[in-house]
């Protein structure tokens, strides 16, 4: 698929996504679409870090996770402002072509009518890597966490500020990025458990006090 071809089928898909509304769905996902602010995500996931890791490894996982919202943040804005796409708002007013006839040009925003730095997104990012995080450290039931970051990555589209490949493409960093970090971090909790494991350790004799000084 070429350049072209793929900047028309995610016009396609964003007037096909942004033109079905109505007042219920504009409520629902304005409110849904906070969730991908990281006033919102962050705490949020710091709180259930707090609550569910053991305290003898919540130093290190707070650590990591940190590493990995951090990288997954900048990368992001690295990519936003070095590809400087514009949003939806401001290229449908400046662009008339097959995907986008002159009569079609109403893009439906809900809440602040933005024009710059669409690609990638930085909701769809925010929110994925907490997804992520989560369903790493946690597992379980939060493996559900990709269900409320779905829905917050169709609601950039939804109120009119990005394109399907702007939170496609912020979901899949925070993927990649989370997961990298994430996995470094299993890879140390894993030999520390084998290393606690091995006959070497568990047959050590205690330190007397004498030998501590």
């Amino acid at each position: 698929m070429t350049a072209t071809a793929l900047i028309n089928l995610d016009a396609s898909l964003f007037w096909f996504i942004n033109s079905h509304h109505n007042a219920i769905f504009d409520a629902f996902f304005w409110t849904v679409t906070w969730l991908g602010n990281g006033w919102v995500a962050f705490p949020t996931a710091l709180a259930i870090i707090l609550l569910k890791i053991p305290k003898e490894r919540l130093k290190t996982v707070l650590i990591y996770a940190a590493i990995a919202l951090a990288m997954s943040g900048l990368l992001n804005t690295a990519v936003k402002k070095t590809v400087k796409r514009l949003r939806p708002l401001a290229y449908f007013a400046e662009t008339v072509d097959a995907a986008n006839p002159p009569e079609a040009r109403q893009v439906h925003v809900v809440g602040q009518r933005l024009k710059y730095g669409s690609f990638p997104s930085g909701h769809a990012n925010t929110v994925f890597s907490v997804a992520v995080l989560l369903s790493v450290l946690l597992g379980g039931a939060f493996r559900y966490a990709y269900i409320p970051a779905l829905l917050t990555a169709y609601s950039r589209v939804y109120v009119g500020v990005h394109f399907p490949l702007d939170v496609t493409a912020g979901a899949a960093l925070a993927i990649l990025v989370v997961q990298a970090v994430m996995g470094v971090y299993r890879l140390r909790m894993s030999r520390l458990e084998r290393h606690m494991a091995s006959p070497l350790f568990l047959n050590a004799p205690p330190r007397s006090a004498s030998q501590g000084r």
